[in-house]
């Protein structure tokens, strides 16, 4: 009795071939109508754009969905959005001094440059468009007052003045001081070693550490020379004036408004024409807040650009392994024709995923590039089956294309739906971006799969009409000579099954080579000296990201970041931590706990700075006291009465963005902050570590009302690397099973199945693992680029398996006649995915040369595992035929082709 399993697969399969060639013969029956229709449905499609939306915010694209820092982040941008912007120039002096007099007289004259200049549009300056902040006109040295709380409300206005946020060491001399007084070094030095200096704007204690940076000397305890300095400044958000747009722009979570944007534009101009009068032996590494977002998406936009580029080098391609160098043989129409295939695939893709509400986030830009791939790969399929039909061929063209589709249709579904299945389940991830671009994916290839199987086929069947009628390739209104063509056509009837291309008589050649038993043994050892290399860089693969990866290395911001790592180390990682909404009588017992929680982790936690404790101070000291039990009261008096009251004040923000007035009660608190510092940490093993006990010690203590929660810019890379890992191994684990499951339904062959598994997951081991010795990492984009991987290595050894399953004959004359029938489709159609994407090679984008050699590996061992390996395993143990292929059916034309094959 037969195998039920058996007896499934081969309904299957019998189904899906009467289904195919029932298709052709339809589609070729009535082109025109079919191109009509492609174009309307992909029209329909299109609409879907005015739809289209970007998504270019890194929290809402790379922070797990079931992460806390999403909601609180949420709530601070509706709440209490950022109206802050940080800009710095650091200038170094590599080897040398930075502490010169022509070095302060020259940052002299820049500050006055960016004091001085006015913006076109909105007629901004700096004082319009800075930071302001309340500072006292005197230092505490100098203020020979004591006037007590509430008395102290009336001088106020006299004591303090709005000052514009920006730091330099030029604060060690008055504002108005003549710098080009200054002649010798020891001039310098005697001011910036004051052990008693105060900000000349600040007016608050300041020390040269503050300002200097990289290779620092020291005699006797006196800062002698510096290799680097930093002046930064501090621009302000008109929030007023935000648009939703200007939210939804935001991509690193903070809006900003356009005429900030102005003013930011032109600090890039004046700050980059500075350098034309730099000293001797001074550079400058120039960073403002818009130059990441522009530098960013201006690199990918402009990769972006190579990709119309890329499609006419696969069409030069196409072209050439398609048709032959004649008038009438060469199919330039057709191929043009299998690329419209992918740019209707495109546009339906951009279309219905904008219309159904996905995001376009930036890592889509890669999706045409793989639907490319994908449908190039289909196109040569379908184009190899039409090559091999041999004696099948009849007269009629229609026939044809219903015999090519029988073929071809079981093999593209085999990959495409394998390909869908991968990119399905990847949606099921709890990354926004990751998701949305597997839901894009998903789309394009249902997509580029129904127009290669439809469209493509019309095409194909006008192009064989023209061939018949003898018609030019190009211009197909100017027809040939047709002498001697009828009689041509039929010689090439009778010989068809003896005649190969030159690329079935190198695969001919090929397989005798691999299929020997050296040939094998030598296959087999090269394999496993490929997996163990694989396996080793798999070991010692890393997982890490730093967001400035997104910037090519030339941008100044890029070496902005890469001179501030060199010369300003971070000692460790500044937290806000928000108290929002509570009941501040109640919970200031829960404020404190979390204080020192806090300062007790201090494995963890270098410092805590916070205003708890000052508070309960002065709760119970004059002249505070007298307001115990007054809440509202007892904040006005401490933020009034004491310095460190005073500095405490922007950590409180107030209902209705409400102003404290001296001397009255506070207005209802919405949300109050305290910073504290982490360690510095060696990696995702110790910060991971971190972030979860933070939120431990955060979910220990419990408020009567309301929440508090830490934000810092890493906190949402950490969130994103704690995942990432589990995420790439839960969607290949995933993916690998959808492989299995999918070609087992589709190939209707366990065994099959069994191997197109194991040189998928070959594939995947050394891909991972040569991607180390690549200076490559596990981080958001390379996942994504491993995930698209799946989709390619599948195709390769899917075809083969498939074209083995459908031959009959003996283990290695069935081999041998895959690599001839199917060989050179796959090669091309891997060929042609490396020639699409080449021109990134030199990309400075980390998007797109990730993504080059990501595929470029893909390509190189797919190829390798799809028609070197598996051939081999297919040769020593493949599953036998499908029970349609019968033995007593092989004729003797059939012989004599398999006899051909062993001569070549």
């Amino acid at each position: 009795m037969r195998n039920p399993l058996t007896l499934i697969s081969e309904k299957i399969v019998r189904s899906l071939e009467d289904f195919f060639e029932w298709y052709g013969v339809k589609v070729a029956s009535h082109p025109f109508i079919v191109i009509i229709g492609c174009v309307l449905v992909t029209g329909a499609a299109v609409v879907g754009v005015v739809n289209y939306r970007e998504e270019n915010n890194a929290f809402k694209l790379w922070i797990p969905d079931n992460s806390d820092f999403v909601e609180n982040n949420e709530w601070l941008l509706e709440n209490s959005p950022m109206d802050i912007r940080f800009h710095s120039v650091i200038l170094s002096s590599p080897g040398g001094n930075i502490l010169k007099p022509e070095v302060l007289q020259h940052i002299s004259k820049l500050r006055n440059k960016v004091d001085t200049f006015v913006t076109s549009g909105n007629e901004l300056t700096w004082t319009k468009q800075c930071f302001k902040r309340e500072v006292l006109k005197y230092s505490f040295k100098r203020m020979d007052i004591d006037i007590p709380y509430p008395g102290v409300c009336d001088f106020l206005d006299v004591m303090l003045e709005l000052e514009c946020f920006e730091t330099s060491i030029l604060e060690f001399w008055p504002r108005n001081f003549d710098f080009d007084t200054i002649r010798t070094i020891d001039e310098v030095l005697n001011v910036v070693n004051n052990a008693s200096a105060v900000s000349s704007t600040f007016k608050t204690p300041i020390s040269i550490d503050d300002y200097i940076g990289g290779k620092i000397l020291r005699k006797n305890g006196q800062v002698v020379s510096a290799e680097a300095m930093s002046m930064k400044w501090f621009g302000h958000i008109n929030l007023d004036s935000l648009t939703e747009g200007d939210y939804a722009a935001a991509a690193s979570g903070d809006a900003v408004d356009a005429a900030s944007l102005e003013w930011e534009e032109k600090l890039i101009e004046v700050l980059e024409e500075d350098r034309n009068s730099l000293p001797n032996n001074v550079e400058t590494y120039i960073n403002v807040a818009r130059a990441y977002g522009d530098v960013a998406g201006e690199t990918i936009m402009n990769d972006a650009i190579m990709m119309p580029i890329g499609f006419m080098i696969v069409f030069v391609y196409v072209t050439i392994m398609l048709g032959k160098f004649n008038c009438v043989e060469q199919r330039a129409l057709l191929a043009l024709g299998g690329i419209a295939c992918i740019g209707l695939t495109v546009g339906f893709t951009y279309g219905f995923c904008s219309a159904i509400g996905l995001f376009y986030g930036p890592m889509h830009n890669i999706i045409p590039f793989l639907l490319l791939g994908i449908g190039i790969d289909d196109m040569f399929v379908i184009m190899q089956c039409y090559d091999n039909l041999g004696v099948e061929k009849t007269d009629s063209y229609i026939r044809n294309m219903g015999l090519t589709l029988r073929h071809a249709g079981v093999a593209i579904t085999v990959t495409s739906f394998t390909d869908f299945i991968v990119f399905a389940l990847g949606a099921t991830t709890v990354l926004p971006a990751l998701r949305s671009f597997c839901l894009w994916c998903s789309v394009g290839i249902v997509a580029v799969y129904f127009f290669q199987a439809t469209l493509f086929t019309t095409f194909l069947s006008l192009d064989c009409r023209r061939l018949v009628s003898n018609r030019n390739g190009l211009c197909p209104f100017y027809i040939h000579d047709n002498e001697n063509r009828q009689e041509k056509l039929k010689d090439e009837k009778e010989n068809s099954s003896f005649e190969y291309s030159f690329a079935q008589k190198i695969f001919a050649i090929f397989s005798k080579c691999i299929l020997s038993i050296p040939g094998m043994i030598t296959v087999t050892l090269v394999t496993l000296g490929l997996l163990a290399s694989g396996v080793y860089g798999l070991v010692y693969l890393e997982q890490e990201f730093d967001p400035i990866w997104f910037l090519p290395p030339s941008a100044d911001v890029y070496q902005w970041f890469t001179a501030n790592s060199e010369y300003f180390p971070s000692k460790g990682e500044e937290v806000t931590v928000y108290i929002t909404e509570v009941d501040w009588e109640k919970d200031m017992d829960k404020i404190g706990e979390l204080v020192q929680k806090l300062k007790k982790a201090t494995d963890i936690i270098e410092s805590v700075d916070e205003w708890h404790t000052d508070l309960v101070k002065a709760n119970i000291s004059k002249p505070c006291v007298d307001y115990q039990g007054d809440f509202k009261s007892l904040l006005t008096c401490f933020l009034f009465s004491n310095p460190r009251g005073f500095a405490s004040q922007r950590n409180f923000k107030y209902v209705n963005n409400s102003d404290i007035q001296c001397g009255s009660p506070a207005p209802e608190v919405l949300l109050s902050t305290f910073t504290f510092v982490h360690k510095r940490f060696d990696g995702r093993d110790e910060h991971i570590p971190a972030l979860n006990k933070v939120k431990d010690i955060f979910d220990e203590v419990k408020f009567s009302k309301g929440k508090a929660f830490p934000i810092s810019r890493e906190y949402s890379n950490w969130e994103t690397d704690e995942v990432i890992t589990l995420e790439l191994i839960r969607n290949l684990g995933l993916a690998v099973a959808s492989v299995f499951l999918t070609t087992l339904i589709l190939l209707a062959n366990f065994m099959g199945s069994i191997y197109v598994l194991v040189c998928v997951a070959l594939t995947l081991v050394n891909l991972c693992g040569y991607i180390h010795y690549w200076g490559l990492t596990i981080d958001v984009v390379s996942s994504v680029n491993i995930i698209i991987a799946i989709g390619l290595c599948v195709d390769y050894s899917a075809h083969v398996c498939h074209t083995f399953l459908t031959v009959s004959g003996s283990r290695k004359e069935r081999a041998m006649e895959t690599l001839v029938r199917i060989g050179p489709a796959v090669l091309n159609g891997g060929v042609s995915t490396f020639i699409a994407f080449i021109l990134l090679a030199g990309s400075d984008s980390h998007v797109f040369s990730s993504f080059f050699r990501i595929f470029f590996l893909v390509v190189v061992i797919g190829l390798f595992h799809g028609l070197v390996v598996l051939p081999v395993m297919l040769r020593i143990g493949g599953p036998r035929s499908y029970s349609t292929v019968q033995e007593s059916q092989i004729t003797e034309k059939k012989k004599l082709e398999l006899e051909n094959i062993e001569k070549l």
